[in-house]
This record gives structure tokens, sequence and C-alpha cells, in this order.
């Protein structure tokens, strides 16, 4: 499979009408390789098609389908001077853990 690029994803989220954040999608499947499981990903536009249904089939989007920024600011957190996307991230990760129990 050729990877997409940030704005194919959202070009198809956009041409479909669906309910998915373009660069959370993107960023979930490039950090982890782009694999469903331990599989390679075969057809990116299917696995859109997922998370649209998933988010559709719930009352409120699964934090998951959020951006980080939306994530961060519903929780009221921001990014220190200098921090990472990724530690940004796993700030977010931890008080939405934390805020479920």
């Amino acid at each position: 499979m050729k990877k997409p690029t940030i704005q194919e994803v959202a070009e198809y989220i956009q041409e479909k009408g669906y309910s998915v954040d373009a660069e959370s999608f993107w960023h979930h499947y490039e950090g982890i390789g782009w694999k469903v499981g331990k599989n390679p990903m075969q057809k990116w536009k299917s696995t859109v098609v997922t998370w649209h249904r998933k988010a559709a089939t719930t009352q409120t989007k699964p934090a998951t389908h959020l951006s980080m920024e939306e994530r961060a600011r519903r929780l009221g957190i921001s990014a220190n001077p200098g921090e990472s996307w990724d530690d940004l991230g796993r700030r977010v990760e931890i008080a939405e853990q934390r805020s479920r129990h």
C-alpha cells in the first residue's frame, strides 16, 4: 500500500462527508507503522470508513478521533514552551485515563 499524505486523507474524508479528524487518523497510523493489528494496512480508505462508523455509533466522538489540540483543550491542558507533540500527547492520554477512573 502507498502511504497517503495527510492532505489525501483530509480530501477523502471531506469528499465522503465523514466525521473523522484527518490528522489524528494519519498520525495514529504513522505512529504504528500503518498496521492493523499485526498486519500491514491494505486499504487506508476502508480504515477511514471504519473510524467514521465507530464515531457515528456513539453520541460523542471518541477522544482518539479528535485532534490533539481539541483533546487537550477539553482537558484544560496547554503545551509547555518547547514541548514536543509526543510529550503533549502523553500528558493528554494520562489525563484522559485519570478522568475515566
